[in-house]
């Protein structure tokens, strides 16, 4: 599938995409809670259903009706044989410790791309942690519980899908964890948003700290009869990178908006929040110095605003970062470059040089960030941009280039 973007001004107004993260872990923790819980404004993403899939394995009844779930979660988890964790790595990072945490054996199974993932660096985590695992380097992966998370180390660089799944796990252990976190982790955000909904679901931390996490075992999930899935402020943030470039984009929905604006800031754009949206429109763009794992998943924002800034731009720490978070800025930075940008990787950095983008056709190999990066760019570009291989963005946003069309883009 090719898409082709031409310059564009931006004025209009599209949907937010519902929050994928929140839906996998809203599911995960009405499958520990005893009743039932229904759930509404589920993504329509095959990732969703895998970890339904999975959540059935451990014993939950769940009926779906298009974006709205009922489940029924069991009195006690079940010990299944296999839990399949298909083609999505956020179920099969969700799934790990829960597996770990049961007294039998588990078989862990995926399928596709995640076939070729190394499972080692988790499976190290959960064997310290107690648990035995059985793994050669491809799946499937054999795991058995139960685990102790008391005066626990984590690695950051495991993540916070893997860290929340630790964290979900955690309360209904007799002796609950306590984990010192080594160094960053990446998508903080996204452990901290599992930490806010276990509390609002009856869950008491004693600390919830970038740092350190300890919560009490023995307790009980107590969710609300029904749920909501927020907006998603991360994909929001790709249309709304169209406005930063060339005019003004608004989204509209519900959710925790301050967790992205800062990028927009950062280079000038302007940021206007209400009650239900967020609009970032066009501003100065200097060039600025920062982090790389202070931008964290808004990387990919910083490369584009830097690329058509007026200014230099110095992004330091690159190597600080897990590899496919490297791996993502360093495509991105090709894929720029092919539309004019001046970006030079050097001293474990990006140095980029603003100026004007020109239209070309680029390939985000399968990566649905690099896609989106791409075509907010292009409407500041001069001439059509191609995206080959645009389908890869169906996996993670259906509807993005649907809303960039809402925005004013010319899209064909």
């Amino acid at each position: 599938m090719q898409v082709e973007i031409r310059r564009s001004i931006i004025s209009g107004e599209a949907p937010a995409p519902p929050s994928a993260p929140f839906a996998h872990r809203a599911l995960v923790i009405a499958t520990l809670s005893p009743g039932q819980t229904q759930i509404s404004g589920l993504p329509a993403l095959q990732g969703i259903q895998s970890t339904i899939s999975a959540c059935r394995s451990l014993g939950a009844d769940i009926v779906q009706s298009g974006g709205v779930a009922d489940v029924f979660g069991p009195e006690a988890i079940g010990k299944p044989d296999t839990v399949d964790c298909a083609a999505s790595n956020t179920t099969l990072k969700l799934m790990l410790p829960l597996c770990a945490s049961l007294a039998s054996e588990v078989k862990i199974s995926v399928s596709g791309a995640l076939s070729g993932k190394n499972l080692t660096p988790f499976l190290d985590f959960l064997k310290e942690a107690g648990a035995e695992a059985a793994y050669s380097a491809s799946f499937p992966a054999r795991v058995r519980g139960p685990v102790s998370l008391e005066e626990k180390l984590f690695p950051g660089g495991l993540g916070s899908q893997f860290l929340s799944g630790i964290l979900l796990c955690a309360p209904l252990l007799g002796g609950g964890a306590s984990l010192g976190i080594e160094g960053r982790v990446p998508g903080w955000q996204y452990a901290k948003e599992t930490i806010s909904m276990m509390k609002e679901y009856g869950i008491a931390f004693y600390s919830d700290a970038s740092d350190f996490l300890a919560l009490p075992g023995g307790q009980s999930y107590l969710p609300p009869s029904e749920a909501s899935v927020p907006a998603s402020p991360y994909l929001s943030s790709y249309p709304l990178l169209s406005g930063a470039l060339s005019g003004k984009a608004t989204v509209q929905g519900s959710c925790d908006w301050q967790s992205h604006v800062s990028i927009f800031r950062e280079f000038g754009a302007g940021v206007s929040i209400r009650k239900h949206g967020i609009s970032v429109s066009a501003g100065s763009l200097p060039g600025v110095e920062m982090d790389a794992a202070d931008a964290g998943l808004f990387l990919p924002h910083a490369l584009v605003l830097a690329s058509a800034s007026g200014g230099r731009t110095r992004i330091n720490g690159l190597g600080l970062l897990p590899q496919r978070h490297q791996a993502r800025a360093q495509k991105l930075s090709r894929e720029l470059g092919k539309m004019g940008a001046k970006i030079t990787e050097e001293k474990g950095g990006f140095t980029i040089t603003g100026g004007k983008l020109a239209g070309a056709k680029v390939e985000p190999d399968g990566d649905a960030a690099v896609a989106m990066a791409c075509a907010a760019a292009a409407v500041c570009a001069s001439g059509p941009t191609t995206i080959i291989g645009a389908e890869c963005v169906e996996k993670t946003y259906p509807g993005f280039f649907r809303d960039l069309v809402s925005l004013g883009a010319i899209v064909r």
